[in-house]
C-alpha cells in the first residue's frame, strides 16, 4: 500500500496558503487541503507559507489513508478468524468421518 501523489494546487488569499493536493490511495482518489496562516506579527512569505499548507495536506493524506488502513486491517482480521474457524470445524468434521466410516466398516 502506499500514496501516490499526483497534483499539487496552491492559492493565496490575504494571508493565507491553501494547497490542494490530490492523491491516490487504496485504488481512489482523493484531495487532502493544507491551509497556512501568517499571524499579522509576522511578514507574510508566500514560499514558506506554500512549504507549511503542503506539510498539511500531505499530513492529512497520511491520516485518512491511516484510518482507512485500520478499517481495512479489522476486516481482513475478521475474515481470517472466520477461515480459521472453519479450517478448525473442517478439520474435525473430517476426522469425524473418517472415525464413523471405520466404525461402521467393522
Amino acid at each position: 500500500m502506499k500514496i501516490r501523489f499526483f497534483r499539487k494546487t496552491f492559492k493565496i488569499e490575504s494571508n493565507h496558503v491553501f494547497c490542494y493536493l490530490e492523491y491516490i490511495c487504496f485504488h481512489d482518489h482523493f484531495t487532502a487541503i493544507g491551509k497556512a496562516t501568517c499571524t499579522k506579527e509576522d511578514k507574510f512569505d508566500a514560499n514558506i507559507g506554500m512549504k507549511i499548507a503542503l506539510a498539511k495536506a500531505e499530513m492529512k493524506a497520511y491520516h485518512s489513508a491511516n484510518k482507512t488502513a485500520k478499517v481495512l486491517y479489522k476486516q481482513h482480521k475478521a475474515k481470517m478468524n472466520e477461515a480459521k474457524e472453519f479450517i478448525d470445524k473442517a478439520a474435525h468434521c473430517i476426522e469425524h468421518n473418517k472415525e464413523y466410516i471405520k466404525r461402521i466398516s467393522e
